[in-house]
């Protein structure tokens, strides 16, 4: 963090990058303020899901007197990924080979070559706020008998 020579703008940015600015506090001299957020800042994804930056604000008037107040500034994270749409993929054993000469292809199929079913499709993801960066199966609490 920097904070200005006039002490009127605090300059938050990346550690080690001071041109990489994340977000820009600026106090004016009638009390308001104004935040400026350049850049996703990363919560950690508890229940709260914020940041809170706590600033001291001390005003000085023209015969010396000082007073001094505490601004919290909240930073809410923003919207959470959504998966959009999970088809459903069916597959049809009936053509599996089983690739034993004495045994008939699975429920009769009848391609000697098909010791494989494939399908496929597509799940969407609608973007929040950040990037997705990942995803992946888990794997379920229940399942069919194999």
């Amino acid at each position: 963090m920097l904070l200005s020579t006039d002490g009127t703008t605090l300059t938050v940015h990346i550690a080690g990058a001071p041109s990489d600015v994340v977000l820009t506090a600026i106090v004016n001299l009638d009390g308001t303020y104004t935040i400026e957020q350049g850049q996703a800042l990363e919560q950690d994804n508890n229940a709260s899901d914020f940041n809170d930056l706590n600033l001291t604000v001390d005003a000085t008037d023209s015969d010396g007197d000082t007073t001094s107040a505490n601004v919290n500034i909240r930073i809410d994270d923003g919207r959470d990924p959504t998966v959009d749409a999970v088809p459903t993929v069916t597959l049809e054993e009936s053509n599996i080979d089983q690739e034993q000469p004495d045994v008939p292809p699975i429920q009769g199929g009848n391609d000697p070559d098909g010791n494989l079913e494939r399908g496929n499709s597509t799940v969407t993801f609608l973007q929040g706020t950040d990037d997705v960066e990942a995803s992946m199966l888990t794997q379920p609490t229940s399942r069919p008998a194999m």
